[in-house]
């Protein structure tokens, strides 16, 4: 089983095999919080919330005692780099992971082990498995339709229209990310009758960036640049996913990645 912690700046701890050992976490815990309305006998719930979320957990070092301060002076680092950068690192278990900040840390020595506990602050309580559709163009050999006595010094070729289908496994709604490969003019898909994507022109070396979650429409090039006001004005489009199989369509002249979050308030047991 993968179990890793990634700081923001990239560098990777391996909390199960290695210099590492993960002895205890609370990961399989999670609470809602019922909204309700007060009545004669008990209460009529008309929503559950869920807050930010620490873990406490505890893992052993191993090594020579100079392994064992090199190997934690490097992991505190990178505890603090993402603090101080406000930028968060992740938990890794499995197929998912959950964004966090490693708030609380106590250090203590007992032979021969150095062992280290923490706690680990999750903004958004959540558990995340990407899965990405590569939406892709298809080509059509127009020589097979167009039988002319004599030949052309170029192509005749098309672009098909774009299908395919996409499945959110989860029980709940999936946040997407969805980015637009140039070049293109005006590029958009279509989910369930529901339209994403931009009106304006991406250049070959650009490509459109749509966030669900944070509900941006960045051009990312050169430069970046913010391009939300040329969205297309479809009130759903920020929408999350349900959960089940969805048909996508969109024009074939452009390719396209799709990215579902499916969120879980558990990782899978393994």
């Amino acid at each position: 089983m993968n179990l890793h912690y990634i700081s923001s700046n990239g560098n990777c701890f391996d909390l199960k095999v290695g210099h590492f050992r993960m002895r205890t976490a609370d990961f399989h815990t999670y609470e809602w919080l019922p909204q309700a309305v007060a009545q004669q006998y008990g209460e009529r719930p008309y929503r559950f919330d869920r807050s930010a979320r620490t873990y406490e957990a505890q893992f052993s070092v191993f090594g020579t005692m100079d392994e064992k301060r090199t190997f934690l002076n490097l992991l505190h680092a990178a505890f603090d780099h993402d603090i101080i950068n406000m930028t968060p690192g992740v938990i890794v278990h499995g197929e998912y992971k959950i964004e966090c900040y490693i708030t609380v840390s106590s250090t203590f020595y007992e032979t021969p082990f150095i062992y280290d506990s923490i706690s680990i602050y999750c903004p958004t309580p959540f558990w995340m498995k990407e899965k990405t559709y590569q939406l892709r163009g298809r080509e059509s050999d127009m020589y097979e339709y167009l039988d002319y006595p004599y030949g052309f010094p170029y192509d005749f070729k098309a672009k098909l229209p774009g299908y395919a289908m996409i499945t959110n496994f989860g029980e709940a709604p999936a946040p997407y990310k969805l980015i637009i490969y140039g070049a293109a003019v005006n590029p958009f898909i279509t989910i369930d009758g529901v339209q994403i994507g931009v009106r304006a022109v991406v250049g070959a070396d650009e490509r459109v960036e749509i966030s669900s979650t944070n509900k941006t429409v960045v051009l990312k090039g050169a430069a970046d640049r913010d391009i939300f006001n040329a969205r297309i004005k479809d009130k759903s489009m920020f929408d999350k996913i349900k959960s089940g199989n969805h048909s996508v369509i969109w024009s074939g002249v452009f390719n396209a990645d799709l990215i579902l979050y499916e969120e879980r308030s558990e990782p899978l047991w393994i």
